[in-house]
């Protein structure tokens, strides 16, 4: 069994099996009968989507594992929960910081969606994301230059956040969250985040007390996170993220009584279908009291797995992929793709960034690279053929979810 179809099982077993029953082992269960490289590379797939913490304590509690893989498992795992501890540490003082200066807050992601793990400090952190209202960005922002915060990337500074550092822990200080479509349908989710952002919870996790956005709120923001990445990377662990939301936070009862006019104004209710109902299909979850996601198609959650998987946590299975693949996946019609070239022209064009009288010209710029790639490779016509084919189907499958229509 490939090992892509392992994870999955790993993920099945870990959260949702029903774990009164007796455990089982590699000897009586022959799904897991893996030889020592093919353990090695379920354990590497799992790195690349990032969720190795996931089903590491029942995998080992479980399984005959080799030894250099459980080694090697054992120890990632005891890493991982010590930065956890830290991180709450770090995070709690960022929080005290900006409650005793009354600036309102809410962790983005991070801890606010390891709380519905059944174990929080499984889930792979990273940076710590928050979220401030716009007329105290820039007071929240000066606040921790003064606490000893540092700048990390000035270019930052007029996006929508700012990356700053301390002790080895990095900062993302948010006037608005990622993954926001354009237009009403943005103005209308930032509208309830900001409404949201007013009435933040405190939650307890781990005798820390943090604050995030009222449930659906947070679900929102999960959902647009998977949404940012779905073009640069998407791998597991943010669909894992909105899983495990939508198995403690969004049963029918909620979907209908709140969640579900929302997304269907915001133009995402089927990406959050078909997001869920993949999760159902490949993952495990419940399906008894989460029945509206039924009806979407179940070839729609193939293809939106296999990408995926393809992809691995931020892209980096597909960090070599060919750009040629990603531009025709993106675009819908000769603007979009007019716009897309000029944006990741001024971004990679050095010297437009030294003469901005040059970023006009910047569209041009990433035909001649991109064509000037092209040229080096063996079969340039095959390639071309390749990418045209690739991208299609990526732009079908984003055509299926419901997004990046205009």
């Amino acid at each position: 069994m490939k090992k892509e179809a392992i994870v999955c099982l790993l993920i099945r077993e870990a959260l949702f099996a029903n774990h009164s029953e007796e455990p089982r082992n590699q000897e009586n269960d022959g799904r897991f009968n893996l030889s020592d490289e093919e353990w090695m590379e379920v354990y590497q797939e799992l790195v690349a989507q990032t969720i190795e913490g996931i089903p590491c304590e029942w995998v080992l509690e479980h399984l005959s594992v080799p030894d250099p893989v459980r080694g090697r498992w054992a120890s990632c795992r005891i890493n991982q929960v010590a930065y956890f501890y830290r991180l709450l540490q770090e995070q709690s003082e960022l929080c005290s910081l900006m409650k005793d200066h009354g600036i309102p807050m809410a962790i983005l992601k991070g801890t606010a969606a390891a709380m519905y793990y059944p174990d929080p400090s499984a889930r792979t952190m990273g940076d710590i994301d928050f979220l401030v209202a716009q007329e105290d960005y820039e007071r929240a922002f000066q606040l921790m230059r003064d606490h000893g915060y540092h700048l990390m990337y000035e270019e930052d500074h007029a996006d929508h956040h700012m990356t700053l550092g301390k002790d080895g822990f990095t900062y993302e200080i948010h006037r608005h969250p990622a993954g926001l479509p354009d237009g009403a349908e943005g103005d209308y989710l930032m509208c309830l985040i900001r409404e949201g952002l007013q009435k933040a919870e405190e939650t307890e996790i781990e005798s820390c007390r943090i604050p995030v956005l009222p449930e659906i709120c947070n679900g929102i923001v999960l959902l647009l996170h998977i949404v940012k990445h779905l073009r640069s990377g998407l791998g597991l662990r943010q669909i894992m993220d909105w899983m495990m939301y939508v198995n403690q936070a969004l049963h029918d009862d909620r979907w209908y009584g709140g969640m579900q006019p929302i997304l269907a104004k915001a133009g995402l209710e089927i990406l959050a279908k078909s997001v869920t109902r993949m999760c159902q299909l490949y993952l495990g979850l419940d399906e008894q009291e989460i029945t509206w996601c039924a009806e979407v198609d179940d070839h729609v959650c193939t293809n939106l797995m296999h990408f995926i998987l393809q992809q691995g946590n931020f892209g980096r299975k597909a960090i070599t992929e060919d750009r040629g693949v990603k531009i025709v996946g993106e675009v819908h019609n000769p603007l979009q793709l007019f716009r897309l070239l000029q944006e990741r022209g001024q971004k990679n064009w050095e010297l437009a960034k030294k003469y901005p009288v040059l970023n006009h010209a910047a569209w041009i710029y990433m035909v001649c690279r991109y064509a000037q790639k092209s040229m080096h490779r063996k079969s340039l016509i095959k390639t071309l053929l390749s990418d045209v084919k690739a991208g299609k189907e990526r732009r079908d499958l984003f055509d299926q979810l419901g997004i990046y229509q205009k």
